[in-house]
């Protein structure tokens, strides 16, 4: 009630006011809401758990804690104060893109029959991505794709699939021994486009989006493949804000991915192919160093052939995806 107050002295009596607000129990309480009539103040309905079309949380509320990020403050007023300092220091033209985005927010809410939508292009539906890119062909030659995995002393971190009769689940034959407590290793990142692929990179602790767009990696590699366009997951780092205005700021087109989709990423069939060849080798590397090595080989060695021949399947794994409406694939 007293922000309320607050907000309500501050504004011109004679001007027209529309509060958009959640439907937390302290904005729709009566007391709320009686005073918010007594003061001519106009209520823009929201739809219940839709953080999605709220101001606040796709825009005011992370800008904010970015900007304040790593700061430490003695008492809750200095933090209050740094809060307040914030959001008057951000200009004009980052508010007008607010508004714009959240009318742009508003008409797919529409388009999507009132469909959550998370992040940046998740609000793409499964189906409807693969039907968006159904028509192309030979355009998937000009993606880049990219992704990191991490590799671990006597493992990776990807699946591992047997064909085996029914009954014979018990059989030692089909089984591989893991450890199942923590085992050092190492996040790698890469990318394949057709005819190409970059240096496999190390990442040094754990990948966030200050190191994801500093690595001397990205940009040297995009630069060589010019007028393509580049693919990544959903991951925190690949759509944190910093990152997104990395890529506009170097003029990087993204192609729109749908989360939770590796039978459509041809990057995980590539760091498949490496776990398999550290699973059969002779004599697995022990020592961190080994394993770099005996990575750096494997991504080497993984004929280009077989690179673009996952690329130009792209059109088959996005016509089946249609074909099972958004379910998995065989792929």
């Amino acid at each position: 009630m007293e922000i309320q107050r607050t907000v309500t002295r501050k504004i011109n009596p004679e001007r027209r006011i529309i509060l958009h607000q959640d439907n937390a129990s302290s904005h729709t309480a009566p007391k709320t809401r009686q005073y918010l009539t007594e003061e001519n103040v106009e209520l823009l309905d929201h739809p219940p758990y839709r953080p999605d079309l709220r101001t606040n949380d796709f825009f005011t509320f992370p800008k904010i804690k970015n900007r304040l990020r790593g700061q430490r403050f003695q008492s809750l007023e200095e933090a209050v104060d740094a809060f307040k300092n914030a959001v008057l220091d951000l200009p004009a033209n980052e508010w007008n893109k607010c508004f714009e985005n959240w009318f742009e927010r508003m008409h797919m809410c529409i388009n999507l029959r009132r469909e959550y939508f998370e992040k940046q292009y998740s609000h793409l539906k499964l189906p409807t991505w693969c039907r968006q890119w159904s028509l192309w062909d030979q355009e998937w030659n000009s993606i880049v794709f990219s992704d990191e995995s991490r590799f671990y002393l006597g493992m990776h971190d990807g699946p591992a699939r047997v064909r085996r009769r029914r009954g014979e689940r018990r059989n030692p034959q089909f089984s591989v021994e893991r450890h199942v407590h923590h085992t050092v290793g190492v996040m790698v990142w890469g990318a394949i486009a057709y005819g190409s692929r970059s240096p496999l990179i190390f990442i040094r602790g754990n990948m966030n989006a200050q190191r994801y767009i500093h690595e001397p990696h990205l940009l040297p590699y995009l630069d060589i493949l010019a007028d393509l366009t580049f693919q990544q997951d959903n991951a925190r780092p690949h759509v944190a804000r910093v990152t997104i205005d990395f890529f506009q700021h170097n003029d990087v087109t993204l192609l729109p991915w749908r989360p939770r989709s590796p039978d459509l990423s041809k990057i995980e069939h590539v760091w498949d192919m490496m776990g398999r060849r550290l699973l059969n080798l002779q004599r697995p590397p022990q020592t961190l160093e080994a394993l770099r090595e005996e990575l750096v080989l494997a991504w080497n060695e993984i004929p280009q052939e077989d690179i673009d021949h996952l690329i130009r399947s792209m059109p088959r794994r996005v016509g089946e995806c249609v074909a099972h409406q958004g379910a998995s694939t065989h792929y």
